[in-house]
């Protein structure tokens, strides 16, 4: 039986950038709000938000800190390396 993705905004948004070649060989810009939405839509799901009334600055360092936790194995042993030290950051699990 054949596997049928479910290809999901964050990929139909990236997909139609890199098609766009109205920049010649690179793919057209975008902004870096709209790169981090693309990532988060991608990475951590469609279904991904915060709940918590806060600004989009710190939505923002949420979003990188729970990619980097889900796909870096370097961000792990780095961050399990400053625990060992006693410097705790006050990292959160969600």
């Amino acid at each position: 039986m054949k596997k049928v993705y479910n290809y999901n905004k964050g990929f139909e948004a990236l997909k139609n950038n890199i098609c766009d070649t109205s920049c010649g060989l690179y793919p057209a810009p975008m902004e870096a709000q709209e790169a981090l939405d693309i990532l988060t839509n991608y990475l951590l799901g469609d279904d991904w938000y915060v709940v918590d009334s806060i600004g989009p600055k710190q939505v923002n360092a949420i979003i990188t800190e729970q990619i980097l936790d889900k796909y870096s194995k370097k961000w792990k042993k780095d961050w399990n390396y400053f625990e060992k030290q006693g410097k705790n950051y006050n990292k959160q699990t969600v």
